[in-house]
């Protein structure tokens, strides 16, 4: 379980955990990304937003988002003008405050063991709804930082991205749900 001073003391000590949350999460959506770090990097952030307020939660979602998702900054600066690569940039963070925040919501009301899917429901579904809608599809999926683990990819060849997306995801919901709530969880 992770120490009540991280999540409940002042908001400097919430932006630092916020902030290594971030750095975290950049070695999983680099354009190079170490697969196991999409498992884990989501854990810390997940812990912070079920034992924060809403509203602040949102705020350092999209301080760990922004500096996850900025790795690929100066790849993006390459290929697109400074507008859209700011345009992408904010996409990908708001995307990150909605999936988490949202999925907060439901853990904290309900505190029942099958909120651990909202997490990885999201994502799959997001996921989902970026390949049909957007030209270029899902390009920047947390599915794809898997394709140098093996196993992960069998198991998108049987369940498409978005399928492999939900069991990435599953795993970091699960322990930050266990870190969180340990034997508190309803089981309705």
């Amino acid at each position: 379980m992770l120490p009540n001073w991280l999540t409940t003391r002042p908001l400097f000590l919430q932006l630092v955990a916020a902030t290594l949350a971030g750095l975290a999460l950049r070695p999983a959506l680099g354009l190079h990304p170490a697969w196991w770090w999409a498992w884990l990097a989501p854990i810390p952030l997940l812990v912070l937003a079920y034992r924060t307020p809403a509203r602040r939660t949102q705020g350092l979602t999209a301080l760990a988002a922004g500096i996850g998702v900025s790795v690929n900054a100066p790849y993006f600066s390459q290929l697109m003008p400074l507008p859209a690569v700011i345009g992408t940039l904010v996409a990908q963070t708001l995307a990150w405050v909605f999936i988490v925040g949202s999925s907060r919501r439901l853990v904290v009301r309900y505190q029942a063991w099958w909120t651990v899917l909202a997490y990885p429901v999201l994502w799959a579904g997001l996921d989902t709804l970026e390949a049909a809608a957007l030209p270029d599809g899902n390009w920047g999926s947390l599915g794809y930082s898997q394709a140098a683990f093996l196993p992960a990819l069998q198991l998108m060849s049987v369940l498409g991205v978005a399928g492999l997306l939900f069991v990435v995801a599953l795993v970091p919901a699960a322990l930050a749900l266990a870190l969180t709530y340990c034997r508190r969880l309803h089981h309705g």
